[in-house]
């Protein structure tokens, strides 16, 4: 009877993390502009050539994972749900992927059924199930190699079977870029039951011949700009050598991990669970810690952020050690096992929060940039004569929506320069042509530069017409001569 109402509660919550992905993706909210500057990558691409080479609009995403979304896009059109079908995907099964990798981490029932229940309602993978980036499937490719572990034996293999495994790890590299912690730690795992010494050799040697041809074709065309951009933009997820700024990562990650939760119990359960986790000689925890500790290492190395959305990857890791502690909760102890237990319902109780909940069933709340309804209110309302204008910093939501809508060459575009002090951006926007009608499309501004304050107070100073339109924080005017 025990067993039975086990797997009924997984398989309630299995049930329940597959429906908020299946709601969160119906929804097909618009494309925000990270989404739009990658899927501008698909619309100019001409072959699958094209993704091994820098990507438009300065976007990183692992090669094969464009190629198949190019492919898809091929046989049903660029559009959102279109693209985002691999990340909605990988997510879905992740959720019975997870519970399978679960089992191995955990001993007690009530562990396995909490991890999964947070597993299944967590905000950032719920999220991000439905966007256009690389963050879901990476968290899938990970949790497949980990559970994939426990058939990798180097040492057994033949001398071909390594080979097509070195292959198969190159393949996963070119889907998913932090599959490299989850290879290297298998690697780092074998490396010492290994006694044929070719083995090395012939797992290594095709890693390195793709890894070098990668730094060519990829990372050093992009070394001066891009490189200094992401460091610069990433900078608070790069480990420094002091206790505050470990702390501080810490902190957020556990905080963006478990949002709506404030974090403060679940950071001890976190360091609880990674103690535990340490203790465990199973296979599967040391490639997992591994992970971590090459992510770590990667961060302060200035290699890769260890921050926000790009340590999606890590969410089954570190809800697995949160939830770790719970296995020491005993019947036979039950002063420890209240404590322990009630100590846990304190911070999880938000997840009770029907605001919490809003996110995922009323889409508005999830939606703070509306590009695509502030072009088609341009589309359905400009005249032949009008001209669009749209700044620079939404040059992909230009591009991609403009495709989406098959706007075509009857109207005039113009691609304003930014300035960012009132005398230049007035100076830009003189070089209109007068006695004109604008309609002006900044759909995306950056919050410190103020592009849309330059514009109003331009009309007014101008003595032109205007009316403003508001679509979450996507701006349009239409703007004529007095």
């Amino acid at each position: 009877m025990k067993n039975k109402i086990y797997y009924i509660f997984i398989w309630l919550i299995l049930a329940v993390g597959i429906l908020l992905r299946v709601i969160s993706y119906s929804h097909g909210k618009p494309f925000w502009i990270d989404e739009e500057a990658l899927a501008g990558s698909i619309i100019a691409a001409d072959s699958l050539e094209y993704f091994f080479h820098p990507l438009k609009f300065f976007q990183k995403a692992p090669p094969l994972f464009m190629c198949a979304t190019y492919l898809i896009s091929n046989l049903f059109g660029i559009k959102e749900f279109i693209l985002r079908i691999i990340p909605f995907i990988c997510s879905l099964l992740s959720i019975p992927l997870f519970f399978a990798v679960s089992k191995y981490f955990l001993k007690s029932k009530k562990s396995i059924i909490l991890a999964n229940a947070l597993f299944a309602i967590n905000y950032q993978l719920i999220y991000y199930c439905e966007e256009f980036k690389p963050y879901a499937s990476d968290m899938f490719v990970t949790l497949l190699l980990i559970y994939l572990s426990k058939f990798i034996d180097l040492d057994k293999f033949s001398r071909f079977k390594v080979f097509l495994y070195s292959l198969g790890s190159i393949v996963m590299l070119l889907f998913s870029f932090p599959s490299m912690f989850t290879i290297g730690a298998i690697y780092i795992v074998n490396i010492s039951k290994i006694k044929d010494k070719i083995k090395h050799l012939i797992y290594l040697a095709p890693i390195t011949i793709c890894g070098i041809w990668y730094y060519i074709e990829l990372l050093l065309p992009l070394r001066n700009r891009e490189i200094k951009y992401f460091i610069s933009y990433w900078g608070e997820g790069f480990i420094k050598p002091n206790i505050s700024s470990i702390w501080n990562i810490i902190e957020y990650n556990i905080k963006y991990i478990f949002y709506p939760n404030n974090g403060i119990l679940l950071i001890l359960f976190f360091f609880a669970g990674i103690f535990l986790f340490f203790k465990n000689n199973n296979q599967k925890i040391r490639i997992y810690i591994i992970v971590f500790i090459l992510t770590i290492i990667a961060s302060a190395l200035h290699l890769y952020p260890m921050k926000g959305r790009m340590i999606l990857y890590l969410i089954p890791f570190t809800i697995l050690v949160v939830t770790k502690p719970l296995d020491l909760v005993q019947i036979k102890k039950p002063t420890l096992a209240l404590i322990i237990i009630t100590t846990y319902l304190i911070p999880f109780l938000t997840y009770g929060n029907l605001n919490y909940y809003n996110y995922f069933f009323i889409e508005d709340t999830i939606m703070w940039q509306d590009s695509r309804t502030a072009l088609e209110i341009i589309i359905k309302n400009i005249k032949p004569e009008e001209i669009i204008v749209y700044n620079n910093a939404s040059g992909p939501s230009m591009y991609y929506y403009s495709h989406y809508f098959n706007l075509d060459d009857k109207n005039e575009i113009i691609k304003l320069k930014s300035e960012y002090n009132e005398k230049d951006y007035f100076r830009e926007l003189d070089k209109l042509e007068r006695n004109k009608s604008y309609w002006f499309y900044y759909p995306y501004h950056l919050n410190k530069k103020p592009e849309i304050q330059f514009v109003k107070k331009w009309v007014i100073d101008r003595n032109l017409k205007a009316e403003y339109f508001i679509y979450k924080k996507s701006f349009v005017a239409h703007i004529q001569p007095n």
